[in-house]
């Protein structure tokens, strides 16, 4: 059987006047259901309440003083909205009696530096998020790294470990029914609402901005909005050129430096390295270099290659150059690609044009995780590059000529400023643009007015225009706007590790009811975005569980599940542990 899904759909657009209307009745809707509000539901909503009173509790019955909070995430010029959020978070934290205090920080990685700090042990909180794109509309991409026992002390800052989560992750991605494997991604999104390691925010709409006067056939993802394969490769620009605006540097572009996804590098990596499946606007993979896929019992796939695949040197792309790169990978560890690659067991071939793929276990996502994000490299340039250079890694190695085999080839490329691509007219299906030229501005300011000047086609990702920047954007007859519900994950994760005082789940739950999207939503995204559903965004509708309930906004109830924990206040309001404090991790497993 064929393994991969080829239907593709282009999403209408609805008119921003209509989405704003519809963000005010929500909203108003949400306060008039908190104000009536008070059960133990746990499905989120807005409006504004108030704690009663924090009930004394006797000294002797109190426990030790919650120590102070660190919460650490972003700064108001690294991301304002969610800086924002965070400290109406802080606030509220305060109102039930903890000493919370928050650092700010600039950039991605100093954020990620500071998380891993000393062992992962000096923050309670770490707010931050995942930017949607195409391959994270596969649920794994985002569950494995995140919650993971194996990923713990690396991607996963909270140090969530539980056996039961794992194991339903394994179930699922060994699942290859597709109503099963829902089910089961259902059953793994309810587990982490009621363990809580991470409250979600919110899920921003991004504006979706492109030069309409310059560029047609585009197709509008709720992944990546306009910045994708698909209209790199298959948009038309009157002028023949595709320029792209970044507001941010990017990294390096050896596919062999991958730790993670730099979302802005990564789509044009894949625009030069081609790949055996492509990921469609609605993140569906589609044959590409691979000209079938099939299974041969559950752990066996093979891949028969297309007829007549030539890198952009004129050598052959063979099954060799396929094998070699999966196995480079491998053995050098590039992180991005680990875990997929830890489901291969072995990679063989037959012939020039078929390889085999023995795998550990069903890896029912294989098409997408695997064969869509690895770039395919030549193995005569690769080969022995490391012992012909000195290099004590192949990421080191930055001399060579970006030989791929995929619809462009590189021209120029400098992180902080820009890069140049060539189309590949060999490529078995040419591009429409005969050039890619992607620019880094110094500010989101001169971005957004080359954008209405007419110099820019596509934003790379949410470059964070404002309301003020998107109503302009709107009125200029050459732009085309619209809010995309986007994959994209606002969070702030606790630290479940031994001293944490969020080791202790029913802490966790009272912060949850500390959370007010409705403000949020309504009042720092001026309605642009939705509450936050858990780490898999409502936008994917493929596995997203309608169903999953989280604790709802009610500073009230959050005083009641502290004081039915044990908890208790002093005099002056501060929050106290149980005096036989035993912290309980995760909920109660299901029966």
């Amino acid at each position: 059987m064929n393994m991969v899904d080829s239907q593709r759909r282009n999403p209408k657009g609805v008119s921003s006047l209509w989405k704003v209307l519809a963000a005010l009745c929500v909203l108003a809707l949400a306060s008039v259901l908190a104000a009536c509000g008070g059960d133990d539901s746990k499905s989120s909503s807005g409006g504004s309440q108030e704690i009663d009173e924090l009930p004394v509790s006797d000294a002797g019955d109190l426990g030790e003083p919650v120590p102070a909070i660190k919460v650490i995430g972003p700064s108001p010029g690294y991301d304002p909205a969610e800086n924002e959020a965070m400290q109406l978070m802080v606030d509220a934290m305060k109102e039930i009696g903890l000493k919370v205090e928050y650092q700010g920080f600039p950039d991605f990685t100093s954020l990620a530096d500071a998380t891993a700090a000393n062992d992962f042990g000096d923050f309670a909180i770490v707010s931050a998020g995942y930017l949607g794109n195409v391959d994270r509309l596969e649920p794994s991409a985002l569950l494995t790294p995140t919650f993971t026992c194996d990923a713990v002390g690396d991607s996963n800052w909270s140090g969530y470990c539980r056996d039961e989560f794992d194991q339903l992750l394994a179930d699922a991605n060994a699942e290859l029914d597709e109503g099963a494997r829902k089910e089961l991604i259902d059953e793994i999104q309810d587990l982490l609402a009621d363990d809580l390691p991470m409250l979600v925010l919110y899920h921003p709409a991004v504006p979706a901005v492109y030069n309409s006067s310059d560029v047609s056939d585009v197709v509008l993802s709720p992944a990546a909005a306009y910045f994708h394969f698909q209209n790199l490769v298959e948009a038309n620009p009157a002028d023949g050129a595709i320029t792209v605006g970044a507001s941010e540097a990017g990294a390096p572009l050896n596919p062999m430096c991958n730790e993670g996804s730099y979302f802005q590098t990564y789509e044009y990596q894949g625009l030069i390295y081609d790949r055996l499946t492509r990921i469609d606007a609605e993140g569906n993979p589609q044959l590409w270099m691979a000209e079938s896929i099939e299974r041969d019992g559950d752990t066996t796939v093979v891949v028969k290659l297309r007829d007549g695949l030539e890198f952009s040197n004129g050598d052959p792309v063979t099954a060799d150059d396929v094998k070699f790169t999966y196995d480079y990978i491998n053995e050098w560890k590039v992180g991005y690609y680990s875990g997929p690659l830890g489901h291969v067991k072995s990679i063989s071939t037959e012939g020039d044009d078929t390889v085999i793929f023995e795998l550990k276990d069903a890896y029912a996502q294989i098409e997408a995780e695997l064969f869509g994000r690895v770039g395919i490299l030549p193995k005569s340039i690769w080969e022995n590059v490391v012992e012909k250079e000195g290099l004590k890694h192949p990421c080191d190695y930055q001399k060579h000529d970006f030989i791929g085999s995929g619809p462009y080839t590189l021209d120029y490329y400098d992180p902080a400023q820009g890069i140049r691509l060539l189309r590949n007219d060999g490529y078995f299906e040419p591009a429409n643009a005969k050039e890619i030229i992607g620019r880094v501005y110094s500010s989101q300011q001169s971005l957004f007015q080359d954008l209405l000047a007419g110099e820019v086609d596509f934003t790379d990702s949410d470059p964070g225009f404002t309301p003020s920047q998107i109503s302009q954007a709107e009125g200029n007859s050459n732009l085309t706007v619209e809010d995309v519900e986007t994959l994209t994950v606002r969070f702030m994760q606790f630290n479940l590790r031994d001293g944490s005082p969020f080791q202790d789940l029913a802490l966790r739950t009272a912060v949850g009811h500390m959370l007010d999207s409705g403000q949020i939503v309504g009042g720092i995204l001026a309605g642009r975005g939705t509450a936050g559903a858990g780490i898999i965004a409502p936008a994917n509708t493929r596995w997203h569980n309608e169903e999953v309930e989280f604790p709802a906004y009610n500073p009230q109830q959050a005083v009641e599940v502290l004081t039915e924990a044990g908890y208790g206040w002093d005099e002056s309001g501060r929050l106290h542990f149980p005096s036989d404090h035993e912290p309980q991790v995760f909920a109660e497993a299901a029966e």
